[in-house]
């Protein structure tokens, strides 16, 4: 424990770490929202902002905190509208796993 305490760490090891633990959450938070159970999903969201926040502070994780903390302030009485479902799943699917992205078609 106190050589890990003491190890060096690489800010941008956290950076991708965080960004793929607040992914899973988000993922989860959509799959909660389609079956209906709401407070569980705007909870995962939050949870993500949660994550994210020990993360270093990058323009990317920025980004995705306030999308966590918009999306976890949602009511909690009614689904996410399907824009919103659609921008998200699409956004992870480009940033899964190490940053793989869609080829650009141009």
């Amino acid at each position: 424990a106190e050589e890990a305490a003491t190890a060096p760490t690489n800010d941008m090891v956290r950076e991708r770490a965080g960004l793929e633990r607040a992914a899973r959450e988000h993922r989860e938070a959509i799959r909660l929202d389609r079956e209906g159970r709401y407070e569980e999903s705007r909870h995962r969201f939050q949870r993500a902002g949660r994550v994210l926040s020990a993360a270093p502070r990058t323009v990317e994780v920025a980004a995705q905190i306030r999308i966590s903390e918009e999306l976890g302030a949602v009511s909690m009485a009614a689904p996410l509208d399907e824009r919103t479902r659609k921008e998200r799943v699409a956004y992870h699917a480009d940033h899964s796993r190490g940053g793989r992205r869609r080829p650009d078609p141009r």
